[in-house]
C-alpha cells in the first residue's frame, strides 16, 4: 500500500533531474558519509551489501524526500487558496474547514482520521472547480532548499541509514549460514562443470 502511495506521488510530483542535481551536490557527500559509517560497524556481520549500495539507498531517500515536501507544499497552498476561492459556498466552506482540520492534525497520534489520497483528490477537485486556472498552484513548482528542507533532508537520511542498520541485524542469522565460494574451496567442497 505504501509503495502505490509512493508511486502516486512520483508520478504527480516529479523530481527534475536540476532538482536531482542541487540534492546530490547538498547531500551527496552526506549520504556517502552515513554509508561508510553503516558499512564500518557492521563490517562484522556479513554484510553484502558495498557503501556504494548503501549510498544510493540513502540517495533515493534523498528523493523521497523531494517529493514529500513538494506535495506538502501544493496541499498547505491549495488549502490556501481553496479557502479564498470557496468563502461564498457554505457546503464547499465546510469541506475545505474540514480538509484543513485534518491536514492541520495530520501529526498528531491517536487520531483514526487522517489526510490521506481520497482527502488529496477531493482538494484537487474543488482546486479545479473553483479556483481560476491562473490561481491553481502547480505540483511541479520548483523544489525549494531552504533550512528547513536541509533539516528534514538530513534528518530523513539518517533515520534511513538507521532502518538500514536494523534490516543488517535483522538478516544477520540468515548470512550466517552463508559461505563464499573461497570458503567453500577450504571447506573441502568441489564444483563439477
Amino acid at each position: 500500500m505504501k509503495s502505490d502511495l509512493l508511486k502516486r506521488m512520483y508520478s504527480k510530483f516529479k523530481i527534475s533531474n536540476e532538482e536531482y542535481r542541487i540534492l546530490e551536490k547538498q547531500f551527496g557527500n552526506l549520504c556517502y558519509f552515513a554509508a561508510q559509517q553503516l558499512y564500518r560497524k557492521n563490517k562484522k556481520n556479513n554484510q553484502t551489501d558495498e557503501i556504494e549500495d548503501i549510498a544510493q539507498e540513502l540517495r533515493l531517500a534523498l528523493l523521497d524526500t523531494g517529493v514529500y515536501c513538494k506535495r506538502q507544499i501544493y496541499i498547505e497552498r491549495c488549502l490556501e487558496v481553496a479557502h479564498k476561492y470557496c468563502d461564498k459556498d457554505y457546503f464547499l466552506k465546510k469541506i475545505v474547514d474540514k480538509l484543513q482540520e485534518l491536514w492541520d492534525n495530520r501529526k498528531v497520534k491517536g487520531i483514526k482520521k487522517r489526510f490521506g489520497q481520497h482527502q488529496e483528490n477531493l482538494l484537487d477537485f474543488i482546486i479545479k472547480r473553483c479556483v481560476p486556472e491562473e490561481e491553481r498552484p502547480d505540483p511541479n513548482a520548483k523544489l525549494v532548499v531552504d533550512i528547513k528542507f536541509i533539516k528534514y533532508c538530513k534528518q530523513i537520511v539518517w533515520n534511513r541509514q538507521r532502518n538500514l542498520g536494523k534490516r543488517i541485524t535483522r538478516e544477520l542469522p540468515l548470512r550466517n549460514g552463508i559461505c563464499s565460494l573461497s570458503s567453500f574451496d577450504y571447506l573441502g567442497g568441489e564444483i563439477d562443470l
